[in-house]
């Protein structure tokens, strides 16, 4: 009955789905910058691409995201697209925020 524990139910319940029913998810092709506050994953897949970044930090960070390629990228988490102009693409992360994007919508 806590809204909290029920949005933090649905958001990995909503990443498993992610990670079982799209096959990028398996791809041995990855990269990953962990050190620091932001941190981020590059998944590379002959069905999809995937970046996944996340802010660790209590404060905003502006930060460069090496994606694989410029043009629309889709957040899967929030459901809008991102255009990204350069394959080093600065944004700014809330505190605790993150995205799940990928080259095509993933399914869920």
């Amino acid at each position: 009955t806590d809204p909290n524990r029920k949005h933090l139910y649905n958001a990995y319940a909503k990443m498993i789905k992610m990670k079982i029913k799209n096959p990028v998810f398996a791809t041995t092709n990855f990269k990953y910058s962990l050190g620091g506050s932001i941190k981020t994953v590059q998944l590379l897949d002959a069905s999809n691409n995937v970046e996944i970044v996340g802010n660790f930090d209590v404060g905003s960070i502006t930060s460069v995201i090496a994606f694989p390629s410029a043009g629309s990228w889709y957040d899967n988490i929030s459901g809008t697209s991102l255009n990204v102009t350069s394959a080093n693409f600065t944004m700014t992360l809330a505190p605790g925020e993150y995205h799940v994007y990928s080259s095509t919508p993933l399914a869920f």
